[in-house]
């Protein structure tokens, strides 16, 4: 789809944990610049001997959202994935995750486990069949790019959830 010039460009953030679901990504990536987003990824963002933590958290300051592409390399313990989600979070931006392996192999943080994610995990088995692919693949983006225009998360009826059942403040005043 031609970039559509009446609607504001918006600047999303990847979140990517540098493994073997580079292809995806760039695919994704690829999309959302066809389809009139501004994309901010690390390995094409940040130069020889820059201060990689300063430009990522410029980038996520910069973003109007972000993709969180969760993998069992990106949501590892001692990762930078995880320190994004928090600082995306804390400076509250909207983060949409998408599963890119097996929840088994890859469970979602606890900081996004009440989104939904958009389940990409199958997508080894389905690029097999370039014609079974591609149609998946079609309905998968259009839903992407249904929730990134909405403005709204995976999320919609938790909002709805909270407003009912009036959580407790558990802060210390």
């Amino acid at each position: 789809m031609p970039e559509n010039k009446s609607k504001p460009i918006k600047q999303v953030f990847f979140s990517y944990g540098h493994d073997d679901n580079r292809e995806m990504v760039d695919k994704l990536l690829a999309d959302l610049k066809l389809n009139g987003y501004r994309v901010w990824i690390d390995y094409k963002e940040i130069g020889t001997w820059e201060d990689w933590r300063a430009e990522i958290t410029e980038g996520i300051l910069n973003s109007d959202l972000a993709i969180s592409y969760l993998s069992a390399h990106s949501v590892r313990d001692d990762g930078v994935c995880l320190n994004e989600i928090a600082l995306l979070l804390d400076s509250g931006k909207k983060v949409y995750p998408v599963l890119l392996e097996p929840e088994k192999e890859c469970t979602p943080p606890a900081s996004l486990s009440y989104l939904q994610y958009v389940n990409l995990s199958n997508w080894r088995e389905k690029i097999k069949d370039k014609e079974e692919f591609d149609k998946w693949y079609k309905e998968q983006l259009k839903i992407i790019l249904e929730k990134l225009e909405s403005g709204k998360d995976f999320s919609d009826r938790i909002s709805i959830l909270r407003q009912v059942l009036e959580p407790e403040d558990f802060t210390t005043d």
